[in-house]
């Protein structure tokens, strides 16, 4: 029985220092939550499967919030 036992909820949302701050088991949950505490915080919110961010819900003018989806690989650095 070792080993790292694994999370049904595979979708998460992180907060501004990239730790996880809600575990969502769909996808269309993670965005709504992530799309509502980028409107209260006024603060982009990333949307994770894993440890790959698969959107990011970005504030802009208006008090409006859009949902972008990472088409583009990431940068291993």
């Amino acid at each position: 029985m070792a080993g790292k036992r694994r999370s049904i909820k595979l979708f998460s949302i992180c907060d501004g220092r990239g730790q996880i701050a809600a575990r969502y088991s769909t996808l269309w949950h993670a965005q709504t939550a992530a799309t509502t505490w980028c409107m209260q915080k006024r603060a982009s919110v990333p949307v994770r499967k894993g440890c790959k961010t698969v959107a990011v819900a970005r504030p802009i003018e208006g008090g409006r919030v859009t949902l972008d989806w990472s088409d583009a690989q990431e940068l291993a650095l």
